[in-house]
């Protein structure tokens, strides 16, 4: 992954000094977004294992109670994470700072592999597991894992099936954001072309911003059982009922590019998706593991001698849900920009944006099919005590 990741900030880089000076550009362009797109997909490859895994550990190595306290700290980590990586590229240098290699992805993109690499290190390091004795799988055990798939995909756990849909068609909107607003904005930013501004990175860091200030207010206001938003002592909305609401925030705010045409009115727009990114960096795994921890019981099998097997599979769907709309979106705007031939990569942006805003809509109405999160019954022996 740190491979991937440092290579897709160089890609333009590598590809010059590999293809000969006599290349057309035309020819040059389309071998540019051909690599970028095959790094991209192996970024997403390999951060698959790091994603399964750690998801895997909350629920594996936390009570139903103890889970809904670390999806609260693990969606902390992600926005403060968020914050400091954008914060860093708007503080780096603008772009007559900045030499030809000394981009701000570039840069980001060395930090974040730093970052990443002692985390990691930390967490294989501070987390116990049970060592295993061979890699290979007994046949039993994969063919109760393709058992298992079936029975998400196309038998009676609805829940979980709920959830898998709406990441995927949530997604499809993260992705057109997440990795073009910055140039998307600084095309709006006509000031952009004549000073050292660095508009486009204002967006990021808006919104981020928001989706921090977000988490740290949901936490203190969030139920015993982390399963709602207490507004007041009678008055409180679900989770479920919460993740609704920010994808129609987020769709209202990609839909608003059709009335909203300047950069500061677009970094403005955009920071109300910084409720939404905090929503999702908790809610759909608090979801899951509400799911897997009560109904342990209906997912275990015979074949399987732990109960962590059925978890890592089933989180392994649900980052697939995550990366197959985001690989789709990634090879649509490629193939258009391909075709198109344009010299503006950030032609044609504002549309998949706006659509990506259609599919949260789409989102929106699956989560609604969704059950309610089940309070524990630890939760409910604790509340009773304390009365």
């Amino acid at each position: 992954m740190v491979f991937a990741m440092l290579s897709l900030a160089w890609a333009d880089s590598i590809t010059k000094a590999v293809m000969p000076s006599t290349t057309a550009s035309a020819t040059a362009r389309t071998v540019l977004v051909s690599v970028s797109m095959i790094l991209t997909l192996a970024v997403f490859i390999a951060v698959q294992a790091v994603q399964v895994g750690l998801r895997a550990s909350l629920t594996d190595g936390s009570t139903p109670t103890q889970q809904s306290r670390a999806n609260t700290w693990a969606g902390r980590h992600i926005t403060i994470s968020g914050f400091l990586a954008y914060f860093a590229a708007y503080m780096g240098p603008t772009k007559d700072e900045a030499g030809p290699e000394g981009t701000v992805f570039a840069r980001t993109s060395i930090v974040t592999t730093i970052y990443l690499a002692i985390t990691v290190l930390i967490t294989c390091l501070y987390i116990p597991d049970d060592q295993t004795t061979t890699l290979e799988i007994p046949r039993t055990q994969r063919v109760a894992g393709m058992r298992l798939i079936r029975r998400v995909l196309l038998g009676n756990s609805s829940q979980i099936r709920g959830i898998l849909l709406v990441q995927f068609f949530s997604w499809l909107g993260w992705f057109p954001l997440l990795f073009y607003t910055v140039p998307y904005v600084k095309s709006l930013d006509q000031s952009y072309q004549t000073t050292n501004t660095n508009s486009g990175a204002l967006a990021p860091l808006s919104y981020s911003a928001v989706s921090m200030l977000m988490a740290f207010i949901w936490t203190s206001r969030s139920s015993r059982d982390g399963t709602a938003f207490k507004f007041s002592a009678s008055l409180s909305i679900s989770d479920r009922d919460i993740w609704i609401a920010s994808h129609c925030i987020f769709g209202w705010s990609m839909l608003g590019t059709f009335f909203i045409t300047s950069a500061l009115g677009t970094v403005l727009l955009f920071s109300a998706v910084g409720i939404s990114w905090a929503v999702t960096s908790r809610v759909p795994y608090s979801l899951m593991g509400d799911e897997l921890s009560r109904g342990s019981s209906e997912w275990s099998e015979d074949e399987f001698d732990d109960v962590s097997d059925h978890h890592g599979l089933v989180y392994g769907l649900h980052n697939l849900a995550i990366c197959l709309p985001q690989i789709l979106i990634m090879a649509l705007m490629g193939l258009v920009w391909l075709f198109t031939q344009t010299d503006d990569s950030t032609s044609g942006v504002v549309w998949f944006l706006r659509l990506g805003g259609l599919s949260a809509f789409a989102a929106a109405y699956f989560a609604t099919k969704l059950a309610e999160n089940q309070s524990s019954v630890g939760d409910l022996i604790e509340v009773e005590q304390q009365r």
